[in-house]
């Protein structure tokens, strides 16, 4: 796969695309656009919420942006993330609630940790 080459708005030398400061005159390199698209939006929001910490990588890409709309979408993407962590949180608590009633219940009344080992044990 053939890369193609930038050049450095100050000097004119050419640069790598994933280069971040230019190897001949070391001035730092505008930063790639990124793309703000309904697709790209709708993926982004969509991993924020259900996988969060994935979320937290597009979250800093572009919160870091000069553009406006981006950083809108670096900021959704920063509160749909939390929201799913607190979901992930909330809904793992009422599973372990609901697994220790029906331990509960089915050891007769409080458990001790030998009768949770031989329990799990037998499961």
């Amino acid at each position: 796969m053939e890369s193609e080459l930038r050049f450095c708005p100050h000097c004119g030398a050419g640069v790598t695309p994933d280069a971040i400061f230019c190897s001949h005159c070391g001035k730092p390199l505008e930063e790639p656009k990124l793309s703000t698209s309904i697709g790209k939006q709708i993926l982004i929001y969509f991993v924020s919420l259900f996988l969060p910490p994935f979320g937290l990588a597009w979250t800093f890409k572009y919160l870091r942006q000069q553009n406006k709309t981006a950083r809108t979408v670096g900021l959704v993407s920063l509160i749909l993330t939390i929201v799913g962590i607190i979901g992930t949180v909330w809904i793992t608590m009422g599973l372990l609630n609901n697994l220790s009633s029906s331990l509960n219940s089915s050891l007769g009344g409080s458990i001790n940790d030998s009768q949770l080992n031989q329990f799990l044990q037998n499961y």
